[in-house]
């Protein structure tokens, strides 16, 4: 039994999806998995929604476990901690190398303002000086182009990765209702509750892979059925045919025996 338990953001907007009676059990179901471990008894939306939350809640209690135990933890996940750590340092090692570029050009410029000016007083000794000033500034300005290059790119990539988990969306298992409606618009005729039924049962999979969008699963279950009911018609209207045949060749079976018993009175 625990004192407290983790309750994300993601679980209020998921379990928000559901109706009230919906959402008051599912809110039961997982604080009670969560603080006691009880496995609740769901049925629809509620389940399959459950059933998305379940290994999060997991994965949180073996993490409490593993601090009960001092904080060690398996290794594969200290491992990714380690990692993680690496990863850390090395921006903080590229942070501070961008720093002293800047500082060395700060530095290199200065140098170079009072070169130009040293001419005056002796433009013999000077002569040669310029062009070795020159390509130290060159080779600076080079390397805090590159550093500034590999930190745009960082960044890019930092706001790429925003910006996806920004538009990424949320899946709300249907209920019957809502594909009733949906079936309805589009003219489909299917079952909604069978259909709601299959799926939740399932978890809401599709093979191994989580439901993305429930409109495209009814459409495909339309397609399969029609299918399915082309194939029991063309199989219906080959019996019917072999039928037919089989009595046109019993009707002339029966024509040849009278005629054999009429031939056999005439003999007579």
């Amino acid at each position: 039994m625990r004192e407290s338990m983790i309750f994300y953001a993601s679980f209020y907007e998921a379990i928000s999806c559901l109706s009230d009676d919906d959402q008051l059990a599912l809110y039961k179901a997982v604080l009670g998995y969560g603080l006691h471990g009880i496995e609740p008894q769901l049925s629809g939306a509620a389940l399959g929604m459950f059933l998305l939350i379940k290994p999060q809640i997991e994965a949180n209690n073996r993490r409490f476990e593993n601090g009960k135990r001092g904080g060690r933890k398996p290794e594969g996940e200290q491992r990714l901690e380690e990692t993680a750590e690496a990863t850390e340092a090395g921006n903080d090692r590229r942070s501070d190398l961008v720093r002293n570029q800047d500082e060395t050009k700060t530095e290199s410029n200065h140098n170079q303002d009072e070169t130009k000016t040293e001419p005056k007083s002796n433009q013999d000794q000077t002569k040669a000086e310029p062009n070795v000033n020159v390509n130290v500034n060159d080779n600076v300005n080079v390397n805090v182009n590159d550093n500034v290059n590999v930190n745009d790119n960082v960044n890019d990539n930092v706001n790429d990765n925003e910006n996806h988990k920004a538009n990424k969306k949320i899946f709300c298992p249907p209920t019957a209702q809502e594909v009733k409606t949906f079936c309805d618009e589009h003219g489909y005729a299917i079952d909604a509750q069978t259909f709601v039924d299959f799926y939740t049962a399932r978890g809401w999979m599709i093979g191994k892979n989580k439901m993305k969008n429930w409109e495209a699963a009814v459409r495909t279950w339309v397609r399969n059925n029609k299918q399915k009911q082309d194939e029991i018609q063309k199989r219906n209207a080959s019996n019917k045919f072999n039928n037919f045949h089989q009595r046109q060749y019993d009707l002339s079976a029966l024509e040849k025996q009278l005629l054999d018993s009429q031939i056999d009175i005439l003999k007579e």
